[in-house]
Formats: C-alpha cells, structure tokens, sequence
C-alpha cells in the first residue's frame, strides 16, 4: 500500500477521518475525531433496479450524486480532514472503460440472473469449482461476465478494467488507483486463496485490468480531477478499510483472533475472525465436504460468516401463530411477545425440581462439534458486549416482575413461543460449536435481540453471557480506525465491544 503520512501542517490533536459506507440502499458518511466521537454524520438514499430472472443493477452515477451529496453536508468542519476512508458493499461487477466511465450498469451482488452461465461453467471448467472454500452460485462473478459475454458484449469490448465493491470504484475514482482487499476478493468466486491471487480464466477476459490486491490502508491521494469533481482538496489521503462484512466485524469486536458477535434480525448470522489463514484451509475438494459457509481472507486470519437460515422469521411466525399478533412488529406485538416470554419463564421456574440441569457449557464439547474444515483448535473470543425491529428498544427492558398472586398463568400460546425463543437459542449454539468458536461472552446486535428475555433464554442455552451491541455506524467506526492506523496518528477508537 502507499505510505500516507499525514499532511505537514496538520496536528495530530484535533484531527478527524471523512468515512464513507456505500451500502446497498444508502450511502452514508461520517466526520470522526481520534477519540471516536462523530463530529457530523449524513446519509443519502440509493436505488436498485430490478429486471427479470432476478437482475439486480445499481449506476456508478448515483453512487457518485449520493457521495457528493452526503459530503457536501459533513464538509462544514473548521478544519480539514486527515484523510478519507471508505468501505462498501462487496461482490459488485463494475466495468470502466479507458476514461474511468461505465460501460454497462453495476451488476450487484445480489443479481442471480447468471444460473445457466453458471451451470456452462461449472462443466466447462471443473477445476475452478474444486479451486474454491464455497461452492459458487449465480451471484459469483465469473458467471456475470460469461452472462455479459453472451447479452452485452459491446459493454465486454469497450471495457479496460473490472473493480468488484463500490468501495473499489470511489478509491479509483479518487486516486486513479484500482485496488481490492483480499477479503472483498474472497466473495467473488474469482479469488483463489492458495495463491492469494485472482484465477487464471484464460483469454476470455484477458482484456480486462483486474484490481490489484490488498489489505487495508493507504491506496493514494485524491488527484486534482477527482478534487473538482467531488469538491474535495487535492491531495487528501484515501484508505481503504476491509469490506462491508469485515468493516462491520471490525467497528462492532475488532479484529483480533476470536473477535465474533451475533447479529439477529428479520436474517441472522455469526461473524467469527477465525485465526487459521485463508489459504491454509483445506478445500472441499480435498475434503469431500461440501463448504457450509463462508471464509474470507481476513488480516488475522480468516472471517467466518455462517448463516441462521430463519432467526426473526422464525419467531415473527411464532408471534403470529402462538400468540395471535396479527402485526408482529408493531410496539404492542413487542410488549405482547416480552410479556408471553415473562409469563411462560415464570411458569417453568416454578414448576421445575430443584437440580433439573445447568446451562450447557459452551467450552466443554465444542471439540465434537467443531468445523471439520478448520486445521487447528480456536482460543477462545475476546467478548463483551439493529436488524429486524422483533425486539422492544434496550431501554424498555420489562420492570420487575409483580407479586405472584397479581401475575396471570401462562397459556399454551406462552409455552410454544418460548419454545420457539429457545429452538432459535439452540440453533444459535450448534452454529457457534461448528465453527469451533468458544467465547466467554457473546455480543450481540440486531432486532431480536433487544428483547432482554431473548437475550436471558440466549445466555441459558449458551452458558455465557449475551451483551447487547450500542447501536452505532461500525462500518464508519471501522473506516476511522483503519485510517488513523494507515496515518499513524494517535487515536483511542476502539470498537464498540471490547
């Protein structure tokens, strides 16, 4: 990476970081000073647009208009920032011409349209499958370009080069630099992890420039063109933090080996910095098993990211079915579903023996159940302690409960949705047990888990304490600390669970 040392005249004290998250339905950005503290903060909404077979497309030229726009309200700082950070949504195809212009329409992540490209190069090319940690679908990369091959390739022969996040498009949009991070790589189907290098595909897309790879840090400063066009000073430092995925899991428990938290909302999922490299992992096709989920090339090792299929769906229909709420998210269905639980807890307290069982310890079997794809055992996380809205805010935690002649009995309704919390709780357990993850505490974010006997029935399967995230932009957090670190400037953000 460039080395960035920070502007001459520029003090340490004082000094703040321009970070930027270009998610998927907004861009947002920040201006932070070395004690973590936002000094201000805007954001501007994004379109997606949506086509048959399951086309999802994004325009560089909105990413541009909402990147100015939100600039344009953090700029009004007394001084200049030390530098500009950004992160973004990964496993994007953009195609850019000589000029730094779209050919075609970014091609999200999210867009399937490519199922029978990929089902061709599945056949074609066996050995890029075997090459893999997940077995590719339709959202990979290389079956989006055989796919643009096929209905745009006038878009293939005017392109020059190929970036893949939006991240990866503003820092070459700025500096004239065309970079990846490795873990953003790692989404793309186009990234083998042995060579930590991008697969050889042949002539088919040798025309094409990929991005070089990276870890995250200095990328360049912001040239006089890109200074006119964002309205930016010319020669600014641009850093690079890790993509969305990992800059998240850096803002919200770090990155340090063992990092992970819990995010459940409407989806759920467990981030999880395992210490194994990426490249030292065994490959399903060594293996024979099948990958389950995902591992991305991280800084410290690698970042596990391992899906609960259902988590708030799961208990939205619960609400509906057992507890009869009709409009599961509303403020009265929270205060109904935390009164069920209240009720059907109680009623289970009281009618159990003394003796019936402790929580299960998570550190006592972890090495039966653990990811038989991992090459080395895992010390255990540094714990401590916004999604769906399936839980009440923090700050409405019940009271104390009342006298137990006042308290009403709990009904069979009652019963099953605490069995549903607690199927959720058990699913959340294997999860963390195949992954080989052992925390002593577990932080936790997203909707469900605002709800404070979710997060008590959590902590009963899990045997640890489960903490509730601060809610706040990790993703920006993230951007700050990289850069800050790329400058080697002093700072005390640190992130939001340590």
């Amino acid at each position: 990476m460039t080395s960035l040392p920070p502007p001459a005249a520029e003090p340490a004290s004082g000094a703040t970081v321009l970070a930027l998250d270009l998610g998927t339905s907004h861009v947002k950005a920040a201006l932070i000073d070395a004690s973590g503290r936002v000094r201000s903060e805007a954001f501007s909404p994004l379109t997606t647009h949506r086509g048959p077979s399951g086309s999802m497309r994004q325009r560089t030229e909105d990413w541009e208009a909402a990147v100015i726009a939100v600039l344009s309200e953090v700029r009004g700082a007394p001084r200049r920032p030390v530098a500009l950070a950004v992160t973004g949504q990964m496993q994007d195809l953009i195609l850019l011409d000589a000029a730094g212009e779209p050919t075609h329409p970014v091609i999200l992540y999210s867009d399937t349209a490519a199922e029978p490209e990929l089902a061709d190069l599945l056949t074609a090319r066996p050995d890029w499958a075997a090459r893999l940690l997940l077995a590719p679908g339709p959202d990979a990369i290389p079956p989006k370009l055989l796919r643009l091959a096929h209905t745009a390739p006038e878009a293939l022969r005017e392109a020059e080069r190929v970036l893949f996040s939006a991240s990866g498009w503003l820092c070459f949009a700025l500096t004239g630099r065309a970079v990846c991070d490795r873990l953003t790589a790692s989404t793309t189907s186009a990234y083998f992890v042995r060579t930590r290098d991008w697969f050889p595909f042949g002539p088919a897309f040798d025309s094409l420039a990929f991005p070089v790879l990276t870890e995250p840090g200095g990328v360049g400063r912001v040239t006089a063109a890109a200074a006119r066009r964002f309205e930016l000073p010319e020669g600014l430092p641009v850093v690079t933090a890790l993509g969305d995925a990992g800059a998240a899991t850096d803002g919200m428990v770090g990155s340090a080996p063992g990092s992970l938290y819990l995010h459940l909302g409407t989806t759920g999922w467990v981030a999880y910095v395992d210490p194994v490299p990426a490249e030292a992992l065994p490959l399903p096709s060594e293996t024979g098993r099948p990958g389950t989920h995902h591992r991305l090339a991280h800084p410290s090792g690698h970042l596990a990211l391992a899906r609960l299929p259902e988590a708030g769906e799961a208990l939205e229909r619960a609400r509906r079915v057992h507890l009869g709420l009709g409009e599961p998210h509303s403020a009265e269905a929270h205060a109904a579903a935390e009164a069920a639980l209240a009720r059907a807890l109680r009623a289970e307290n009281a009618g159990a023996d003394a003796g019936t069982g402790a929580a299960p310890d998570m550190n006592v079997s972890a090495a039966q159940h653990a990811d038989p794809d991992r090459t080395r055992p895992v010390s255990p996380a540094p714990a401590s302690d916004p999604g769906s809205d399936m839980g009440p805010d923090p700050a409405s935690d019940p009271a104390p409960a009342p006298a137990e002649e006042h308290q009403p009995a709990a009904s069979e309704g009652d019963r099953a949705y605490l069995a549903a919390v607690r199927s959720l709780a058990a699913e959340v357990r294997e999860l963390l047990l195949r992954l080989g993850a052992r925390p002593e505490r577990l932080p936790a974010t997203g909707g469900v888990v605002r709800s404070a006997l979710v997060r008590r029935v959590l902590a009963e399967e899990l045997g640890i304490p489960v903490e509730l995230i601060p809610e706040a932009e990790a993703g920006l957090r993230s951007c700050a600390r990289t850069a800050f670190d790329a400058l080697g400037l002093p700072h005390t953000i640190a992130p939001l669970v340590c």
